[in-house]
């Protein structure tokens, strides 16, 4: 294969991954559209971010030059069919599970010395989710190294069906992992996080993403009480290291009575915008 058809097949395979990523940023903003409307929420203003729009186009054409260049082991393309380009397509819309699952299968590990070891040829789990971790914060949504662990405990947590659920069994879980007794429901666990032995963080987004990032654990939550319109339950989330939605509200983990909740997404999703600000924030040391 010479450097042009490279390129062409490149060219090729970028667009149709960024097809099949389109495909799930369309059903993506469907379901964000009708969560937001359910909450009360303004899609446009609270919910819209271009910024990881483009991010998901992106890691769409990266999946699929990465799949079309696999299964034709680099060699000159042709035409593709429609079992090919639907398979390309496949690539895109799984995203960042592909490329993690390429640079599993795919790319050598080097020992010290630099030479390839060949009795440990696959990358291991940790570097691979480092590469697509680079990937994913590509333009500045840094996250911490400290932060991580809290990061993976939140996803693994998440997965629980009944955490999804339910905000205050998610959190109580997500802390108990971290040796952290929380009790009770939503509201319970708020004056939890208000008494002793939590850092106060008051109503400030940005103090609580300085504290994820040293890898604290950190709860955001609101009473039902003082809610806008007040309610017999209460509301909380975990707050994990990452960039500020806004310049203010930082990003979070949280489950959800009238759904699924929602991971590493802002807390402006968490909240009807009335109560953003009545949102209280605790860190402490894990």
């Amino acid at each position: 294969m010479n450097t042009g058809e490279l390129l062409n097949e490149m060219v090729v395979g970028g667009l149709v991954g960024m097809l099949g990523q389109s495909a799930r940023m369309i059903m993506g903003l469907k379901k964000s559209h009708d969560d937001a409307v359910a909450k009360g929420l303004s899609f446009k203003d609270d919910v819209f971010d271009a910024g990881k729009l483009r991010l998901s186009l992106v890691i769409g054409a990266v999946a699929g030059i990465l799949g079309l260049l696999s299964l034709n082991q680099f060699q000159a393309m042709g035409d593709i069919d429609w079992k090919l380009f639907l398979t390309i397509l496949g690539f895109g819309y799984a995203g960042t599970d592909f490329i993690e699952g390429f640079i599993q299968r795919s790319l050598p590990q080097t020992s010290g010395g630099g030479s390839t070891d060949v009795a440990r040829s696959q990358p291991q789990g940790d570097d691979a989710r480092g590469v697509v971790q680079a990937l994913s914060t590509f333009g500045g949504a840094e996250v911490s190294t400290a932060g991580r662990n809290i990061i993976e405990i939140c996803d693994r947590e998440w997965s629980v069906d009944d955490n999804k659920g339910n905000c205050s069994s998610f959190v109580r879980d997500v802390a108990g992992a971290l040796g952290v007794v929380l009790k009770g429901q939503a509201d319970d666990i708020v004056d939890q996080i208000s008494g002793p032995g939590w850092t106060q963080l008051a109503h400030d987004g940005a103090a609580a993403k300085r504290a994820a990032d040293r890898g604290d654990l950190v709860v955001a939550g609101l009473k039902g009480i003082d809610q806008d319109q007040p309610s017999d339950h209460g509301h909380v989330a975990i707050v994990v290291s990452g960039p500020l939605y806004r310049e203010k509200y930082p990003l979070g983990y949280w489950g959800s009575l009238t759904g699924t909740g929602a991971r590493n997404e802002p807390l402006t999703k968490a909240w009807r915008t009335v109560d953003l600000e009545k949102v209280v924030y605790a860190g402490k040391t894990v």
